[in-house]
């Protein structure tokens, strides 16, 4: 859409020496021509493979088609007669803890307060417990035959893992590679700040990762075979 130009009234002009008038006329025509590249560059931002004919590999295939909304009458927000949305609250039998919170003072002259409310206003707060790993240690006593001299060593419980690692920590730790993606630092520095330990981020991202991948998915280095290359003899 072409810009209007401003009108400028003959009277005016006319009473302007020759040189004014050219350099009007020369801006005039300069405004006339940047209006109307305006308004061809404002065109082709609409332009789009739905409504002209440019081919669709012009277009990103996740590209958003610009579409031009009505302007709504409503107000923002919530409307007049709208069905309230809220969390609902977890039974008092279901709560792991509940703190009551009992002014000791009016809030206007400061008198004693004394009694409890009936109906109090409940909020409740959801947080996670404190990450704290189970250190569980095996001892695993060398004893003597006092018949033949041969020493014995206990040995680990049935489903004990032979690394430091035990099955949740390993399927946990699966979970921050597989599905969130995380990198061999972000492993090893959670391990570190799980366990409290001060190893290398090196040796904590070798350990837990082959233990995760072989707890999980059942990967064994030594099952995978590499294929032999087939030499054709030459002819």
């Amino acid at each position: 859409m072409t810009r209007k130009l401003i009108e400028i009234p003959d009277e005016w002009l006319s009473c302007q020496n020759e040189d004014v008038q050219a350099v009007i006329g020369i801006l005039s025509d300069h405004i006339r021509q940047q209006d109307n590249r305006i308004a061809k560059l404002e065109a082709w931002l609409g332009i789009h493979p739905g409504n002209s004919s440019v081919p669709p590999s012009s277009q990103h295939p996740h590209a958003k088609i610009p579409t031009v909304k009505p302007k709504s009458k409503r107000k923002r927000g919530g409307q007049q007669g709208h069905k309230k949305s809220k969390r609902e609250l977890v039974p008092i039998e279901s709560v792991d803890q509940v703190i009551p919170c009992i002014p000791a003072a009016c809030r206007r002259c400061g008198g004693e307060l004394i009694g409890r409310d009936s109906e109090p206003l409940r909020d409740q707060v959801y947080e996670l417990p404190e990450i704290k790993p189970d250190i569980i240690e095996y001892q695993r006593h060398r004893l003597c035959c006092p018949k033949c001299g041969i020493t014995t060593c206990g040995t680990l419980p049935e489903g004990v893992p032979t690394q430091s690692a035990g099955p949740r920590l390993t399927a946990f730790v699966s979970l921050l590679m597989a599905h969130y993606r995380q990198s061999n630092a972000g492993r090893a520095c959670f391990s570190n700040r799980l366990s409290d330990k001060r190893t290398h981020n090196n040796q904590q991202s070798r350990i837990l990762p082959q233990s995760a991948i072989r707890g999980v998915n059942g990967y064994d280095k030594q099952k995978i075979k590499k294929p032999q290359k087939q030499y054709r003899p030459s002819v």
